[in-house]
């Protein structure tokens, strides 16, 4: 799934950050659930801890991941 948008890593998820992969996989139709932004969110945490994606979706950053998707949506064309 990561692979189709040319991440093979976790260096280059945690490079690209959660939200802006979480982006680019909803452009390329392949999710859209907000549970695989909160996914991403936790598998860039230190390995092997991580954080799991329930953690994230009640945890404090859940907001500031919607504002960052928010606000990375509305810079970035192409998801309508």
């Amino acid at each position: 799934m990561l692979a189709q948008i040319g991440v093979h890593s976790a260096q280059e998820l945690r490079r690209r950050g959660p939200v802006r992969a979480f982006f680019e996989l909803r452009r390329a139709g392949i999710s859209s659930s907000l549970n695989m932004l909160w996914a991403l969110a936790g598998a860039v945490e230190p390995w092997p801890e991580g954080q799991h994606w329930r953690e994230v979706a009640r945890g404090g950053a859940r907001l500031s991941l919607l504002l960052a998707l928010e606000d990375y949506e509305r810079r970035m064309p192409g998801l309508g």
